[in-house]
């Protein structure tokens, strides 16, 4: 009886979580701009 070696894979499982929430502030979180809508952008 032969026994073969496990098959070795290429590949590697990345899992990630992505999640969404809505912030209650008066500007973008990355800039002065404001929230409000109809406002500049």
């Amino acid at each position: 009886m032969t026994t073969a070696a496990p098959a070795k894979t290429q590949y590697e499982a990345i899992i990630g979580l992505e999640t969404h929430c809505q912030l209650s502030t008066e500007t973008k979180i990355f800039s002065n701009s404001s929230t409000k809508f109809g406002a500049t952008p």
